[in-house]
């Protein structure tokens, strides 16, 4: 079909909806289906759901899908008449367009960049503790933000995203800067297939869209301009300034990360952290920049609250863990009832006729700080190892994350904690990891250790953390390490415990971490959920 054609047909669809101005609400039948295949399934538009008076053209679909996913709520969909109406004065656009060749028009369609920059030791530590991620390839000696991208941002919304489809990365325009794009915008994906993958990526998605800036008209222009502001704005030094460096044993407050931005730059950052197994950590620092490259305030960006960093928490900025030295062990076990109630549900596998601790992990760690962690990069992980002892793995080490694989669970405990035990004589490869931590489960059974002495599990009622205290201190010496989450049906609930352990792996310890906790004064021992 023409362009004309499909000018026409737009007009037609908004002609039609215009009978119903006097209700927003009522929509015409087509108008209904397109709330719906909007509305419903979050989705963007695709050229086989248009009505087929629209045509296929490449470019007339490409502008609906970047136009409707500005749209993005189900409140707007229930003035449907704006984008049919919208979509028709941008139909006559286009047919102007065709015949001079013009530039997509939604290169023009947006106000801001965000100006992202990743933390590469946080980013690793996140991605090696969940395999979705697929792994990091961690950039050695790097402790400073490195680019992860600069993105054209449209008020209010997210976008717009690969603005010319017929775009092409070319490495070799970008050769006499490679060496500079490698220390400064790392590629932290371990299996990204390709050195050149994640500029290729942000150039297509994203420098496609700012080539109106001429600074930023080519892609070699696009990256070499990046750079430049790297250097212009070097979060960094900024932090550094305001005495906040990389530790993997002092912690900052949200206020701390913020102050030192409003102090550099006078604006509010966008901070985004993780929550993994040694706290808080800080992922990525945003700021917003005009089309000049000044410095704005993120006053319209759409920022997912989801990764933002809990301002009633702490935050690691962790350091490198590439040291391989370490001073003993934390032992660490999980509660699975209290586990699964602080998940959302469908988040947490429950063991049947489980009432006892389960196995964490058994960690070598040094003494004040995190780590060492991932000690043998070339390390594999074989699930036939522990056949001859899977029935105990599952009974005392079972893995209660939904949508994971039946091993993965050990094979993240095997390549991120037990190779670096591999100095210990018994922990020399995998089977004798797993074998020799199960013999310690049996000796040190917090399950036991708290009936003993009188702390017993119930959803009814408040405990004193000082009890949990002073069962570990009657019956092993050592103080424990308490974790705890929050349940919207009992407030803090206790998941998990950790002591220290002597490289001998028998003798509890004293250790730093028995002075800390994430725990209220009381908090609830959960019973079993079955």
């Amino acid at each position: 079909m023409s362009e004309a054609g499909v000018t026409a047909g737009a007009a037609a669809q908004a002609t039609e909806l215009r009978k119903h101005e006097a209700n927003d609400v009522k929509c015409s039948e087509l108008g209904k289906q397109i709330c719906q295949q909007r509305c419903l399934s979050h989705l963007p538009f695709e050229c086989s759901q248009l009505d087929s008076s629209r045509g296929s053209s490449p470019r007339w679909c490409c502008y609906i899908n970047s136009l409707l996913q500005e749209k993005n709520t189900p409140q707007y969909c229930m003035d449907v008449k704006t984008i049919l109406l919208e979509l028709f004065v941008a139909s006559s656009l286009l047919v102007l367009c065709v015949a001079r060749d013009c530039p997509p028009t939604v290169t023009e369609r947006w106000d801001f960049f965000l100006f992202v920059q990743e933390y590469p030791p946080g980013i690793c530590e996140e991605w090696n503790e969940d395999e979705s991620k697929g792994g990091c390839s961690f950039p050695q000696n790097i402790s400073t933000f490195t680019m992860h991208g600069i993105w054209p941002s449209a008020n209010g919304s997210k976008g717009p995203n690969f603005c010319n489809a017929s775009a092409k990365f070319s490495p070799s325009a970008i050769q006499d800067i490679v060496p500079l794009l490698v220390t400064g915008w790392t590629n932290l994906h371990l299996n990204s297939g390709s050195f050149y993958s994640l500029w290729s990526h942000e150039w297509l998605k994203h420098g496609t869209c700012a080539t109106g800036i001429a600074d930023m008209s080519t892609e070699h222009g696009y990256f070499a301009t990046t750079l430049n502001l790297l250097a212009k704005y070097n979060f960094t030094t900024v932090l550094e300034q305001r005495g906040i460096k990389p530790s993997n044993e002092t912690t900052y407050t949200v206020k701390d990360l913020t102050r030192a931005f409003e102090d550099a730059y006078g604006i509010m950052p966008l901070l985004q952290c993780a929550h993994t197994e040694v706290g808080q950590i800080l992922l990525q620092i945003s700021i917003c920049l005009q089309k000049n490259f000044e410095i704005m305030a993120c006053d319209h960006f759409v920022f997912d609250v989801s990764t933002a960093c809990n301002p009633n928490e702490d935050v690691y900025l962790i350091g490198s863990w590439s040291e391989q030295e370490w001073d003993y062990f934390m032992f660490v076990q999980e509660n699975p009832a209290g586990f699964c109630l602080t998940k959302a549900v469908g988040n947490c596998y429950y063991p049947p006729n489980v009432t006892d601790w389960i196995m964490h992990g058994l960690w070598p760690t040094k003494a004040g700080t995190i780590g060492p962690n991932f000690c043998d990069p070339s390390a594999t992980f074989d699930p036939s190892a522990l056949d001859s002892f899977l029935p105990q793995m599952v009974e005392k080490w079972d893995n209660l994350e939904t949508d994971t694989s039946f091993y993965s669970f050990w094979q993240h405990e095997w390549l991120k904690h037990g190779t670096c035990a591999s100095d210990v004589p018994a922990m020399s490869d995998e089977k004798g990891y797993f074998w020799t931590v199960l013999g310690i489960y049996d000796k040190f059974g917090f399950t036991d250790i708290l009936a003993k002495n009188g702390v017993k599990p119930s959803n009814n009622t408040l405990i004193p953390l000082e009890r949990f205290t002073a069962a570990f201190q009657n019956s092993v010496g050592v103080k424990p390490y308490l974790e705890c989450m929050h349940s919207k049906e009992l407030g803090s609930v206790i998941v998990q415990m950790s002591i220290c352990l002597d490289k001998d792996y028998s003798t509890p310890i004293d250790c730093s971490e028995s002075s800390k906790t994430s725990c209220a004064e009381e908090v609830y021992y959960a019973q079993s959920i079955h």
